[in-house]
């Protein structure tokens, strides 16, 4: 599809997606179950970089138990975001973090009147 024929998203959902996107890469968001359970849809799955399948209860228990980085530093470039259906958006753009770089893809919808991820990839770049 061309930039011509792209549905343009609501600036709010896009700020609102943009914003839970990058509390979701923050050290105390991955550690707290309750904000994970909140921001995750009941149904969501991701596809990690290494191609494995995570379901939601699979995810939360790895995030809250796994070691984090002493810090939050990364970059994200390319952001994209593409209004899918209403009140649905798929966020993409390029994620830097300690030297590696993925490609990421997430889609973020209005359920219940709250948004909540339903979808994540994560696609490792390799040079």
């Amino acid at each position: 599809m061309d930039d011509a024929a792209r549905v343009t998203p609501l600036p709010e959902t896009v700020e609102q997606a943009w914003a839970a996107e990058e509390m979701l890469l923050k050290r105390e968001t991955r550690h707290d179950a309750n904000v994970l359970n909140r921001l995750l849809a009941d149904h969501f799955h991701e596809i990690g970089q290494a191609g494995r399948h995570w379901t939601r209860s699979e995810i939360v228990a790895s995030l809250t138990t796994t070691a984090e980085p002493a810090d939050d530093r990364y970059v994200i470039q390319e952001r994209r975001a593409d209004h899918i259906a209403d009140g649905a958006v798929l966020l993409t753009y390029l994620l830097e973090v300690d030297g590696r770089a993925s490609r990421r893809s997430s889609i973020w919808a209005y359920r219940d009147g709250e948004l909540t991820l339903l979808f994540h990839q994560g696609t490792a770049v390799t040079s």
